[in-house]
C-alpha cells in the first residue's frame, strides 16, 4: 500500500471543492485518476480509516476528509478506538 498515495487523493479533494464534488458523484471515476491498488479503493469507497490508519496514512489526514468518507466523527472515533487499547 502506498499511503502517499492515499493521503495525496485525500488531500487532493480536501483542496478542490471541485474534485470533492465530483467523487461524491462517481468515486470509481475519481479514484480512478490516481495510483492506487485495488485495495486502497476498497478501503477509501468503504470509509475503513482503520485500514487506512494501519497502513499509514496520517490520522490528520483520516479526519479531516472523515466527512468525505460518509463517517461522522463518531464513527471516526469508533472505528480507531480499539487501536489505543493495543
Amino acid at each position: 500500500m502506498s499511503a502517499y498515495q492515499v493521503g495525496k487523493v485525500l488531500h487532493d479533494m480536501q483542496r478542490n471543492p471541485q474534485l470533492a464534488a465530483e467523487f461524491r458523484e462517481s468515486r470509481e471515476a475519481v479514484l480512478a485518476r490516481y495510483d492506487l491498488t485495488e485495495k486502497e479503493k476498497q478501503a477509501i469507497l468503504a470509509g475503513n480509516v482503520r485500514f487506512l490508519f494501519e497502513e499509514g496514512v496520517h490520522c490528520m489526514v483520516l479526519i479531516s476528509s472523515s466527512r468525505l468518507l460518509g463517517l461522522d466523527m463518531e464513527q471516526f472515533v469508533t472505528a480507531l478506538r480499539p487501536l489505543a487499547a493495543a
